[in-house]
């Protein structure tokens, strides 16, 4: 009988070595493993959809603000408007420089977004989030130092255009979405 106990003992010695080998054929080579954790995950859905919402967003921002600028620029000219021509020609000058601070703020941002959401791969997605996050610093770097848009923003002529304030908000949900 300890014959036989011990000749099970060894055969679950071998069934037991044989176990390791099966286990060590199951298991990933150490490069394809290296190659699985180096490859960038793929963004959540809800990632995505941020995504390709945001030149939409970026869009409906640039409209708002163009209509804001434009309806202030409506409201001068109507104060103004029996001024003498050398008189209009100065103020026309100052809401060419309202329609500056406003053309900065480009397609460029909503472009990049879309060419992010569209990429056929994490690697190019980022590449091109990349892109879109030196837009949006330069962007909001704008923002904080251009005066104009607290310029235009306090104007007395009654048109709330709330040009910082809509900027803010569209550029920090650009921020969150690029993260």
């Amino acid at each position: 009988m300890a014959a036989r106990g011990a000749s099970a003992g060894a055969g679950d010695e071998d069934d037991q070595g044989q176990d390791e080998e099966e286990d060590e054929e199951d298991a990933p080579a150490p490069a394809a493993a290296a190659a699985a954790a180096a490859k960038p995950a793929a963004p959540p859905a809800a990632k995505l959809a941020a995504l390709q919402q945001a030149p939409q967003v970026w869009t409906q921002t640039r409209t708002v603000m163009s209509k804001n600028v434009q309806q202030l620029s409506d409201a001068i000219r109507k104060e103004y408007a029996s001024q003498p021509p050398e008189v209009l020609a100065d103020i026309e000058k100052g809401m060419a420089k309202m329609s500056q601070v406003t053309a900065r703020f480009d397609h460029r941002l909503a472009e990049a977004m879309d060419k992010a959401h569209k990429a056929k791969d994490e690697t190019a997605r980022k590449a091109e989030l990349a892109k879109a996050k030196a837009i949006l610093t330069e962007h909001i770097k704008y923002v904080q130092s251009e005066p104009m848009i607290a310029h235009i923003d306090a104007n007395p002529f009654g048109v709330e255009t709330n040009l910082k304030k809509v900027l803010t908000a569209s550029l920090t949900h650009m921020a969150k979405v690029i993260s």
